[in-house]
C-alpha cells in the first residue's frame, strides 16, 4: 500500500546487503522513488513492473541462493 512505503524506505540503510528492488501494488510516488534509487534500491507501481516484462533486457544468471520473495498480506484473507 502507498501509506507503507515510507516506512519500507526508511529501514532501507539497515537491508542494503539484500533488499534491491521494491514493488507495491499501489502507486509510488516519484518522490519515494528518487528515495529509494539513491539508496541503491529500484522501486516500481506493479503496473510499472509488469511492463519491464515487455522490454528486451538480459537477465542476470540464477542462482539457487539468489531468490527471495517477501510478502505483506493484512491478514484479511484469514489465519
Amino acid at each position: 500500500q502507498e501509506n507503507k512505503i515510507p516506512a519500507i524506505i526508511s529501514c532501507l540503510p539497515n537491508c542494503l546487503t539484500h533488499l534491491k528492488t521494491i514493488v507495491s501494488f499501489t502507486n509510488v510516488s516519484s518522490t519515494q522513488k528518487k528515495e529509494a534509487e539513491e539508496l541503491g534500491v529500484s522501486c516500481f507501481s506493479w503496473e510499472e513492473f509488469s511492463q519491464l516484462g515487455n522490454s528486451n533486457c538480459e537477465l542476470p544468471p540464477k542462482q539457487r541462493t539468489a531468490v527471495c520473495t517477501i510478502m505483506y498480506t493484512s491478514g484479511t484473507t484469514g489465519e
